[in-house]
């Protein structure tokens, strides 16, 4: 199984992701004082994670490894 299109998805476009997200951050655009931009950062961290695994699973059922 070729893991290569998994890796480039998820190292670059998670390098994109994340440098976009601390680019916002480190400008102002978002603070943990605001629970607004609290659940927002949380929603986007824990939406990227479970689509990681839910990825991750189905690309593990395909080889028959899960």
């Amino acid at each position: 199984m070729n893991w290569d299109s998994f890796a480039y998805q998820y190292v670059v476009g998670g390098l994109i992701f994340f440098s976009i997200f601390i680019l916002a951050w480190r400008s102002g655009d978002y603070s943990w004082k605001n629970k607004e931009d609290r659940y927002t950062s949380v929603f986007l961290l824990l939406t990227f994670l479970v689509y990681l695994c839910g990825q991750l699973i189905w690309q593990l059922a395909a080889t028959g490894v899960g």
